[in-house]
């Protein structure tokens, strides 16, 4: 297994994650000035009825997003909003949903861009952490104490750390993962 292959391959996979969480960020599209994407990217939200008030989603008691004044549409919008004329508008991500099962509706309102952003901003300080302590030209692991010998010099044979193995997993399904990664 090539160390190094292990780290492009993560920082490769999270700059796709990132790149997709900036483009669900994108402002209304018609905002006034075209405001950029928001720093942390969007929260999202289902909203119902007239003013769009915030849906109700338990995914104990209910087999389909409910929303306020017995109006059975429900839109995935943006928290934030942007100014458009004389409105404050939502990014709108699917408008008038009916019969919204309600454990789809939660992951998807959960996973919004701004949590898949900072998640991907906590796995790069984990992938710093654990690539190179900086006393030596070879990588190891100051955290884990991985890749050095007893002799006190950095050596190949251990890195890299169990950390970085467990940070590469969730991309085992993909065609080009190397098995060679995969942990049991």
């Amino acid at each position: 297994m090539s160390s190094e292959d292990l780290v492009e391959y993560l920082q490769a996979r999270l700059n796709e994650e990132e790149q997709w969480a900036l483009a669900a960020s994108a402002p209304y599209p018609y905002a006034d000035d075209r405001p950029p994407v928001p720093a942390g990217g969007v929260h999202w939200e289902w909203v119902g009825g007239e003013n769009w008030e915030p849906a109700r989603v338990d995914p104990v008691t209910d087999e389909f997003v409910t929303t306020v004044d017995g109006d059975w549409n429900v839109n995935l919008g943006s928290v934030e909003t942007w100014r458009s004329g004389t409105w404050d508008m939502r990014a709108t991500v699917a408008n008038s949903m009916e019969e919204v099962k309600v454990g789809p509706a939660g992951h998807i309102a959960y996973w919004d861009p701004a949590r898949v952003l900072a998640d991907i901003e906590a796995q790069r300080r984990l992938l710093d952490l654990h690539v190179n302590d900086g006393s030596a030209n070879l990588p190891s692991c100051a955290v884990c104490d991985v890749g050095r010998h007893s002799c006190g010099c950095v050596g190949w044979d251990e890195w890299p750390c169990e950390t970085l193995k467990i940070l590469v997993q969730p991309y085992s399904s993909r065609p080009d993962f190397n098995e060679d990664w995969r942990t049991p």
